[in-house]
């Protein structure tokens, strides 16, 4: 129930961003711990607290839309083999096929129905849930996603991967035109985790493939064959035509259960380099946006240094700032600017510059 003054539930951008805020702020408490401490807290209780909340930010990711429609698809399946399951166990009660005027076989029949029509609904649903996540999908792509083992991983990776195009967005959107650079280091913080966060879905779901589906369908080929086997050594010996023709489309059956291993294998091993580009995208994405992060952290504190004291012009007038993103080094920009000012103001009420010593 929703009392009529409750607190409307934050979008689940503004709640990442949120999440993303208590990760830098238990990172910074991490690096002002001592490593080890008795009693307290101490760099592993901090480091295991971050490991919670980074799960916790996978979770809300991969919470929404499109894995509660996937949750929807895999019930209806269910709900659709039990209703069959059901109807076939009426029938070996029965003995033979119900006839059709019978009330228990009518509504046996009427579940199935229902099923296949609910599943039809979800699989609309899905669909329709990839179309608002703006990822359009053909019928054999998402009919796919559905069949083929694996596929409940594709569509947390995409919902994980759409949800972090949302939150960076809203991220940049309250960004103002020209920001203070206390945001735009905090942005570059968020960016960081965010990435990271996308990179540990990312080998969660090479893992999975290397771990779980690949040994699977592994083990299926290896069983297959050995049936196969078996098959053509009892056919080798068999003179019953009948039992023969019984033998040869289990043959048939298991070629293509063969066949099938083999599209399944060829489509990990695809999918297992397409991931590994994604990786690898990602990585590169990750290592710049960490020495943006960082370029923004050293600039801001020589700006820093330099309200301080003037010693450091002559060198920092040497300096090329990379140009990074949105960040150019405005904050060091605007002091050098400020200094040669008053530097120039000071030149023409004292005269002309003293010669340096050796030019």
């Amino acid at each position: 129930m929703i009392w009529p003054f409750s607190r409307p539930e934050p979008p689940r951008e503004a709640k990442a961003i949120a999440l993303a805020r208590r990760i830098e702020d238990l990172r910074a408490e991490r690096d002002r711990l001592p490593e080890r401490r008795w009693f307290g807290r101490d760099q592993a209780r901090a480091g295991r607290d971050l490991e919670a909340l980074r799960r916790e930010m996978i979770a809300l990711l991969q919470a929404g839309p499109l894995v509660a429609a996937r949750d929807r698809l895999r019930a209806a399946e269910a709900a659709l083999r039990d209703a069959q399951a059901a109807e076939m166990l009426l029938r070996e009660q029965a003995g033979a096929r119900p006839p059709a005027w019978d009330p228990e076989a009518q509504r046996a029949a009427e579940a199935v129905a229902a099923a296949d029509h609910a599943l039809d609904l979800a699989r609309d649903g899905l669909r329709d849930a990839f179309a608002a996540a703006e990822v359009p999908l053909t019928a054999e792509q998402l009919e796919a996603l559905a069949l083929l083992p694996g596929g409940d991983d594709d569509i947390a990776l995409i919902a994980s991967v759409a949800s972090l195009r949302e939150v960076m967005r809203t991220l940049e959107s309250l960004l103002p035109d020209r920001p203070e650079p206390e945001a735009v280091a905090r942005y570059y913080g968020y960016a960081v985790l965010f990435l990271e966060t996308l990179l540990a879905v990312q080998e969660q779901v090479v893992a999975r493939i290397r771990e779980e589906h690949v040994p699977a369908i592994q083990a299926r080929q290896a069983e297959t064959r050995a049936l196969l086997r078996e098959t053509a050594k009892l056919r080798s010996g068999e003179r019953d035509a009948a039992r023969r023709a019984l033998l040869d489309a289990n043959e048939a059956a298991q070629r293509n259960a063969l066949a099938a291993i083999a599209i399944a294998q060829e489509r990990f091993r695809q999918k297992l380099q397409r991931l590994g580009q994604a990786v690898s995208r990602t990585r590169a994405d990750l290592a710049l946006a960490r020495n943006t992060h960082e370029t923004v952290r050293v600039t801001q504190d020589l700006a820093r240094r330099l309200r301080r004291t003037d010693q450091l012009f002559d060198e920092l007038t040497k300096l090329s700032l990379p140009d990074v993103l949105p960040f150019a080094g405005d904050e060091i920009r605007a002091e050098l600017l400020r200094m040669s000012n008053r530097l120039v103001a000071g030149g023409e009420r004292a005269g002309p510059a003293r010669p340096r010593r050796g030019a």
